[in-house]
């Protein structure tokens, strides 16, 4: 694969073929705490399976007090831990929807079903994310853990969430995946997406429970607010 064949790549087949070597993540119902495929910057032409919840490297403790699922994009520059990994550990999570719980000022609503978002097209995206490796002092081993980059909600996401995941396009993929890219570029990107590209409807609330892992779980439910 040549420089800048991965941009707006559909890896279902190379992460299918993960799973048939043994791998296991969850394709339906992908929850923080599990192992999922990103592709990183330092090594953009393969697939690789990182913990989601980011674990500082500097971290006393491989559960760190804090859960580092996600991070704010508005923090990345000057925040612990994003700030120190955020220039050169930079990477993409490949999917093809999102789920949100529907939250009012960071209240869930309650009786209203969970929303999964995806892109018109149907195509599959990538979210921005960055990454960091926690070695253990014990066994010497490193584990390689990864967090998701939040913006503020488009037009969209905003009738059910007060954040949205930076979901990259093509161009800002590429921007997000070059070692040479200045800060304003990286910052540039991080931004919602272009809620005319994008479309919303109610799905069972049983991915509440990260074990339901089917595609029942990405079909539409009849919902009336």
């Amino acid at each position: 694969m040549g420089e800048g064949e991965w941009l707006g790549k559909d890896w279902s087949q190379e992460i299918e073929a993960i799973q048939v070597l043994g791998y296991g993540f969850s394709t339906y119902n992908a929850a923080p705490k599990q192992i999922q495929p990103i592709i990183t910057l330092s090594k953009p032409k393969e697939i690789q399976l990182f913990l989601w919840g980011l674990i500082p490297h500097d971290s006393k403790t491989p559960s760190p007090k804090y859960p580092y699922f996600n991070a704010k994009a508005e923090s990345l520059k000057h925040i612990y831990p994003w700030s120190s990994i955020f220039p050169k550990q930079r990477c993409i999570i490949p999917a093809h929807f999102f789920y949100e719980w529907p939250k009012i000022n960071s209240k869930p609503v309650v009786g209203q079903p969970p929303y999964l978002f995806k892109l018109k097209s149907g195509k599959s995206f990538s979210f921005a994310g960055i990454w960091d490796a926690w070695k253990d002092p014990e066994t010497g081993q490193f584990k390689p853990s990864f967090t998701i980059i939040t913006t503020e909600p488009n037009n969209l996401v905003k009738l059910y969430h007060d954040r949205m995941p930076v979901i990259l396009t093509p161009d800002s993929e590429e921007i997000w995946m070059n070692p040479l890219s200045t800060m304003d570029e990286l910052s540039s990107v991080l931004k919602p997406y272009d809620p005319e590209l994008m479309m919303e409807y109610p799905v069972s609330p049983l991915i509440g429970n990260t074990r339901n892992n089917d595609p029942s779980l990405i079909i539409k439910i009849p919902w009336k607010a």
